[in-house]
């Protein structure tokens, strides 16, 4: 889609984004009512952001991923919030 921003013109690239971002915008409630049905309560936290990092799961493990993503949220709140 990027390099298709070197021939296409600007009308056609930003009609792409919207239709882009309007199946996103559709997508996620279907499928976030599709969890809520689908899995009990006390699962589905758990499931939802094993979703959201599936690609970081994938291309190393599940504790690198979770354990990873901690550090970095913990390093980033230490350095906000030091003086």
């Amino acid at each position: 889609m990027l390099i298709s921003a070197l021939w296409a013109n600007t009308l056609g690239l930003v009609l792409g984004y919207l239709l882009v971002n309007l199946l996103l915008a559709i997508v996620e409630p279907v499928l976030s009512n599709y969890y809520n049905r689908l899995l009990p309560s006390a699962q589905r936290a758990t499931l939802l952001s094993v979703s959201s990092m599936g690609w970081l799961i994938e291309w190393s493990s599940f504790t690198v991923a979770f354990g990873g993503t901690g550090m970095v949220v913990l390093v980033c709140g230490w350095l906000a919030f030091r003086r």
